[in-house]
C-alpha cells in the first residue's frame, strides 16, 4: 500500500508528496532532492526488500519452528531497523541486531530472488533478465542480502535502481518509472503466493 501510494503520487505529478510519502513509510535516506525516476526506483527497491523481510523470511521461519520462529525472526528484523544505526555515535548498539539480521536473511534473501523470479516469469515480466541481473549484481549492496531480491526486481521490470554513492543495480537499464512501483508490487503479490505455497 506504501508503495502505491507513492506511485499515485508520482502518476498525478505530485513529486513533492511522493517524496515525502517515500520517506514516512519506505525510506530512510534524504527525498528532498531526489527525481521522479529517483522516487520510484527508491519505491522499488523497497517494495523487492520488504518482499523479504516482510513476508517470504516471516513464512519460511514459519515452516521451520512455527509461531514463534516467525515471531523470532520478526523481533531480529525489527531490532536491526531500530538500533542498526550506522553513524559512528551509535554503531555500537546496532552492531549486534545488524549481524543477527544479516544471518537470520541469509536463506530468505535468496529465496526471494528466486520467487521474484519466478513471479516475472508467471506474469511475463522479463525472467532471464532477472536472473542476469541477480547473477550480475546481487553483491553491489553492503548489505548481503538486500541486493538479493533488489536485483532480481530490477531485471524483472527493466530499470536501474541507484542509491547514489552506494550501489547500482541493473545498470544500462532504463530509468524507473511510476508504473514500475504497480508492476513491482504485482510481482510481490505473486512471490508471496508463491512463498506461501
Amino acid at each position: 500500500q506504501a508503495g502505491l501510494e507513492v506511485c499515485r503520487a508520482l502518476e498525478g505529478d505530485d513529486l513533492p508528496e511522493a517524496r515525502r510519502l517515500l520517506s514516512w513509510h519506505l525510506v530512510s535516506r534524504d527525498t528532498t532532492a531526489l527525481t521522479a525516476a529517483q522516487v520510484a526506483a527508491a519505491a522499488v527497491e523497497s517494495v523487492a526488500e520488504n518482499t523479504s523481510d516482510g513476508v517470504v523470511a516471516p513464512l519460511f521461519y514459519y515452516a521451520l519452528a512455527g509461531l514463534p520462529g516467525a515471531l523470532a525472526y520478526r523481533f531480529g528484523n525489527t531490532a536491526d531497523a531500530m538500533l542498526g544505526y550506522h553513524d559512528p555515535e551509535h554503531e555500537w548498539l546496532g552492531k549486534a541486531p545488524a549481524r543477527f539480521d544479516d544471518l537470520l536473511n541469509l536463506i530468505p534473501a535468496r529465496l526471494t530472488a528466486g520467487l521474484l523470479i519466478a513471479a516475472a516469469w508467471l506474469r511475463g515480466a522479463d525472467a532471464r533478465q532477472a536472473i542476469r541481473m541477480w547473477r550480475r549484481d546481487a553483491r553491489q549492496t553492503a548489505s548481503p542480502n538486500a541486493g538479493h531480491p533488489m536485483s532480481a526486481m530490477a531485471g524483472a521490470l527493466g530499470v536501474e535502481l541507484e542509491k547514489t554513492g552506494h550501489y547500482r543495480l541493473g545498470a544500462g537499464l532504463r530509468p524507473a518509472r511510476a508504473d514500475d512501483i504497480r508492476r513491482a508490487v504485482q510481482l510481490l503479490r505473486t512471490g508471496a503466493i508463491l512463498g506461501a505455497g
